[in-house]
């Protein structure tokens, strides 16, 4: 039995070898009927409407490429509002304290509201080596193989970049790849030590390589020293060729470099195929703080110099009412409300849907990339309104269709 939806869907999320299609509307939208069958797309067909009628919004589930689940929902509010050293002082002193149960509650309820709001796939940072972090890591195993016929969860084993090099680092990093996990790392200020740096990236990468495992490092979370860590890796990466994928999350300083530094290092970057993960929320929260002054410059990875590059580039969550960030709710349409403002990169312009779509489904290596075509999965997050504008303004009510299933 066939079913169909009238939806108005973005250009950007319908398969490009689709021609007989009606013009694109100014806000990058077509109006069409998706056809499906047994939780596949079966046809596109354009919409003919008799009248002026209005269809609903439609786009593919969404995904968010950087998260720390595990900590979410975990501090009060008057607990992350003091920067950073306050900020790891209460995450050290949660950790202390988690008990599986726990972290069993808190991380099935973030899944769980994920799921709900439209999300297929996350990608979580796991503190390896904190008090509870074996604990962690086997909780959320668990719960990535509970949850895996509803939404994608990829771990990344978080540990400073000197431990993954000695005999209990090789160790772990064969167990995490062994269990589909990746590896993880923090490269950023102050770099007075940059040629240990750069051994210890040498060292880690080659790690990564030998054991064929996708990385993803927090690089240059900072005000200071603008795009050191990036520009680092990248050197190295032109001199080595390593052929796994790697992405930077954050890249916050880089966009304190000038156009033209910035342009260049883009390009760089693109040549040996980096990926960056932004992740606006906790930066514009913790970076640029001044006691007793409002903060004027607080940096975030120059989005839009990296994609005319190339690279391919998401937006990420980050964290969720934790210690690092006191908001949040797993919900992916009001992060990209936000990043509209921050970014200047709207949903409707070219690639400024794609950070929250395709381009974290080509990181985290998706079977799927989310543009709808025949064939595609029969998954459409559906919302009760008919422009942008209405979509950020008001947020309507959703609804999503599974594998051709209505929630």
């Amino acid at each position: 039995m066939q079913n169909s939806l009238a939806v108005q869907v973005p250009r950007d999320l319908l398969d490009p070898l689709i021609t007989d299609l009606p013009v694109i509307d100014p806000e990058g939208l077509v109006s069409i009927i998706l056809i499906w069958s047994q939780g596949q797309i079966t046809d596109i067909k354009p919409f003919k409407p008799s009248n002026n009628v209005s269809l609903p919004l439609a786009i593919s589930p969404l995904l968010d490429p950087h998260t720390h689940i595990d900590k979410s929902y975990s501090s009060k509010i008057e607990l992350s509002n003091y920067g950073m050293s306050q900020s790891l002082l209460v995450n050290t002193i949660e950790h202390s304290f988690r008990t599986r149960s726990i972290l069993e509650k808190r991380v099935n309820y973030s899944l769980h509201l994920a799921w709900c709001q439209g999300v297929r796939g996350i990608r979580t940072h796991v503190d390896t080596l904190s008090p509870a972090g074996r604990l962690t890591w086997e909780v959320l195993q668990d719960l990535r193989l509970q949850w895996i016929d509803r939404l994608a969860l990829q771990l990344v084993a978080l540990a400073p970049l000197p431990y993954w090099i000695t005999d209990k680092g090789f160790d772990l990093a064969s167990k995490v790849v062994r269990s589909g996990g990746l590896l993880g790392g923090i490269l950023g200020p102050p770099y007075s030590k940059s040629l240990y740096a750069k051994d210890d990236v040498l060292k880690f990468l080659y790690l990564a390589q030998s054991l064929n495992c996708s990385v993803d490092l927090h690089i240059d979370e900072s005000s200071a020293e603008p795009g050191t860590g990036v520009r680092l890796i990248t050197s190295i990466m032109e001199r080595c060729k390593f052929d796994i994928s790697i992405a930077c999350s954050h890249t916050s300083s880089m966009g304190l470099l000038s156009i033209k530094d910035c342009r260049e290092l883009s390009n760089r970057m693109a040549a040996v195929n980096l990926q960056v993960i932004s992740l606006p929320w906790t930066n514009f929260w913790l970076l640029g703080r001044q006691e007793q002054a409002t903060p004027v410059m607080r940096p975030i990875a120059p989005i839009y110099q990296l994609q005319a590059a190339g690279v391919n580039v998401c937006i990420g969550s980050d964290n969720i009412q934790d210690a690092w960030f006191p908001m949040g709710s797993f919900d992916i349409i009001k992060l990209i409300c936000f990043s509209i403002w921050v970014t200047h990169l709207t949903p409707w312009s070219r690639q400024g849907l794609s950070l929250f779509t395709t381009a974290p489904s080509r990181l985290m290596g998706l079977e799927w990339d989310g543009v709808f075509r025949i064939g595609a999965p029969a998954d459409i997050l559906l919302f009760d309104c008919q422009t942008w504008q209405s979509l950020f303004s008001e947020f309507p009510r959703r609804r999503m269709l599974r594998r051709g299933q209505w929630d």
